[in-house]
C-alpha cells in the first residue's frame, strides 16, 4: 500500500497547473488540458451538472467537502460543477475560502479531479463562486 501511494504521489506531483488570480477573478487549468476548455469555462458555456455551497463552513471542513463533492461528481461522469465559496462579505475573517479555493483545486488532493476552473459569471455567484471542469 505504501508503495502504491508513493507511485501515486510521483504521478500526481508531475501534474502542473497554470493559475492566474488578479484579486477579483481566479482561473487555472492543468497544463495537459487544452486551453479551449478554460475558454469554455470562462464563457460559462458548459452546463452546470452540480452545485456545492460552502457558506458557513470553516476552511478545513470546506476543503474536505470540496474533495468529496468533486470525487463524487467525477465518478458519476459529470463534466462541470459550480463551487460557491462566498465573497467573505459577511465573515469576520473576510473571504478565507475565496483565498484558498484555487490552491485546493490546483495543488491539494482535489486537483486529481480537476481539468480547469474559472470564476463564475455574475448570475452564478460571480466572485463568490467558481466553475470547475472535471477530468474525464
Amino acid at each position: 500500500k505504501a508503495v502504491l501511494e508513493h507511485l501515486h504521489h510521483l504521478v500526481d506531483d508531475a501534474v502542473r497547473f497554470e493559475v492566474t488570480d488578479d484579486g477579483k477573478r481566479v482561473e487555472g487549468r492543468r497544463l495537459d488540458v487544452p486551453p479551449a476548455v478554460l475558454r469554455e469555462l470562462r464563457r460559462g458555456a458548459l452546463p452546470i451538472d452540480g452545485r456545492l455551497d460552502l457558506h458557513g463552513l470553516g476552511a478545513e471542513a470546506a476543503r474536505d467537502r470540496v474533495l468529496e463533492f468533486l470525487r463524487t461528481m467525477r465518478a458519476r461522469g459529470e463534466r462541470c460543477v459550480l463551487v460557491i465559496h462566498g465573497k467573505g462579505e459577511h465573515s469576520p475573517a473576510g473571504g478565507v475560502l475565496r483565498g484558498e479555493i484555487s490552491a485546493w483545486l490546483s495543488q491539494g488532493r482535489a486537483r486529481e479531479h480537476v481539468a480547469a476552473f474559472a470564476t463564475a459569471h455574475e448570475e452564478d455567484g460571480g466572485g463568490g463562486a467558481v466553475y470547475v471542469a472535471l477530468r474525464r
